[in-house]
């Protein structure tokens, strides 16, 4: 699951930089969008996986749930 959590902060880590140096709402709007078209491409391809390797849906979703308490991401 560690490694889960790397592939995931690496993949993420671009995102969330994008949006450190924006100036105005508009800019900052976008970026955060971005974040989360980003997350919820992520997410489809790991649930997508998982499924594929015949994980449990309880499982599948026990990992997200960790995912959202130990990170920025606050629900999928």
């Amino acid at each position: 699951m560690k490694k889960l959590f790397a592939v995931i902060a690496m993949i993420l880590a671009p995102a969330l930089a994008a949006g450190c140096g924006e100036s105005n709402d508009a800019e900052r709007e976008e970026a955060a969008s971005d974040h989360m078209a980003a997350q919820a491409m992520l997410t489809a391809h790991y649930v997508a996986a998982a499924r594929q390797a015949g994980t449990p849906d309880a499982e599948i979703n026990a990992v997200l749930a960790q995912v959202a308490s130990e990170t920025i991401i606050s629900e999928f």
